[in-house]
């Protein structure tokens, strides 16, 4: 009664024009809660009858009587490399919570990244010992 479960699933795949699409989707089970009561003693009680002051939670009801919300969270990206003559090009876009849960912010990105040949004048300079 108390389990969570968690599955994923993602992938990728080439698309038409040289585009590669891939996706990444989540789902987990709501989390299971119940009602707690916490008693704390007063300071001033405490401090007269030498106690600690320590909390306690005593559940007003079954462990796990209660679950939150099932998660579902689907992320895709496209993505093109250009080829020039020194490197490649590529541009990619994500679309993050694409199912559009309220639990998430959707929000999508357009990025470009550049592949350069190795040149040697990248490398980090070797530090004398």
């Amino acid at each position: 009664m108390l389990d969570v479960h968690h599955m994923k699933l993602y992938g990728s795949f080439d698309l038409p024009w040289g585009l590669v699409g891939s996706f990444f989707y989540r789902h987990a089970n709501g989390t299971p809660y119940n009602w707690t009561l916490t008693i704390a003693a007063p300071e001033a009680w405490a401090a007269a009858n030498n106690a600690l002051t320590w909390d306690v939670w005593v559940n007003l009801e079954p462990c796990g009587k209660r679950r939150n919300q099932s998660f579902d969270n689907l992320d895709i990206r496209f993505e093109k490399q250009f080829g020039l003559p020194f490197g490649k090009v590529g541009l990619f876009a994500d679309i993050y919570n694409l199912l559009g849960n309220k639990y998430l912010a959707p929000s999508a990105a357009i990025f470009f990244y550049l592949f350069l040949p190795d040149f040697g004048i990248l490398n980090e300079p070797e530090v004398p010992s």
